[in-house]
């Protein structure tokens, strides 16, 4: 199973402090925002993974996704030149998926904990498996996001 981390964008809403950094690598409790969609699909098995983000950011990903290479995942990071969406990322990523079956996640949501890991890897295992699914959280302000 592959992974996809999608962790492009400007991060404005964040500004200052996304200046000269990705919003997805800012702390979040005590390690970068991307740690979580990342332990998320360790914890779901994924073995091969791709984050997708601006040219920009692409060697600060680089450095703080080799802590993969310790846990025995094989990561890549592709470019996205425009932040234009959650379905162009899927695009800039059709080599690195191939054929294979994958999980997408975006960089800054924060499904988290062994529980939301297992069930994905649970899912491999249904009826499911074979189609589109997409998780998502309930909130009383959605034009926020």
């Amino acid at each position: 199973m592959k992974g996809i981390i999608l962790a492009g964008g400007k991060g404005t809403r964040l500004f200052p402090l996304t200046i000269n950094q990705s919003k997805h690598l800012l702390p979040v409790y005590n390690k970068p925002m991307i740690f979580y969609p990342l332990s998320t699909l360790i914890l779901a098995g994924v073995k091969n993974l791709a984050v997708i983000t601006s040219p920009e950011h692409r060697s600060k990903y680089e450095e703080s996704l080799s802590i993969c290479n310790e846990l025995g995942i094989e990561y890549k990071v592709l470019i996205q030149n425009k932040p234009v969406g959650v379905g162009n990322g899927i695009s800039v990523a059709e080599e690195f998926i191939a054929n294979d079956p994958f999980w997408y996640m975006l960089g800054d949501n924060l499904f988290h904990g062994p529980e939301f890991g297992h069930k994905l890897k649970s899912i491999e295992e249904t009826e499911f498996f074979d189609k589109a699914l997409c998780f998502a959280y309930r909130v009383n302000n959605p034009h926020e996001y």
